[in-house]
């Protein structure tokens, strides 16, 4: 994803208004019971505790793919947005958040090898995936890394194999 569709994705998130922002606020979990609820607690360095691997994605016990919880009002029904949740810190920008390059290299051929290739499998364009990163002006929790992940025209069926869960009611 290039920075122009990180931006314009992220912009979905500023068009609520200050009352709309609230009123979802105080229906969302707070970054506590998330922690609780993925069961991952993170240390000092930021890392969550018992990492199976040291590198990311190379054990499915260090990650976890949900649907999001606060999902953006404004995407088409077909549209899905899902989280990524990691044990590993990815190195990022210690100003913005951004994901530095070769950490966005280790993201995006999980990307490709979890959710692109079962989409093409089905016929579904690459265009149909989008991923992002919130830098720390957007996150929502910041205690576990985390990024996001878009998908368009996905059958339930492979949403649920990714998640292990049904879409919920939102």
């Amino acid at each position: 994803m290039t920075k122009e569709e990180t931006d314009d994705t992220n912009s979905v998130r500023r068009t609520y208004s200050w009352d709309e922002v609230g009123r979802i606020l105080s229906k969302s979990e707070g970054a506590d019971s998330k922690i609780e609820r993925l069961k991952m607690k993170t240390d000092t360095s930021g890392n969550t505790g018992g990492i199976k691997r040291i590198t990311p994605f190379a054990d499915p016990a260090d990650y976890k793919i949900t649907w999001n919880d606060w999902p953006y009002g404004s995407l088409e029904a077909d549209v899905k947005h899902l989280i990524v949740w990691l044990k590993k810190h990815l190195e990022s920008d210690s100003e913005t958040g951004r994901l530095l390059e070769p950490e966005r290299q280790v993201v995006q051929n999980f990307v490709d090898q979890m959710f692109l290739a079962s989409m093409t499998e089905r016929g579904l364009a690459k265009d149909n995936l989008r991923w992002y990163k919130n830098g720390f002006d957007l996150q929502s929790v910041n205690a576990i890394d985390h990024f996001h992940i878009l998908v368009k025209g996905v059958q339930d069926v492979l949403l649920k194999q990714w998640t292990g869960e049904e879409e919920p009611v939102v």
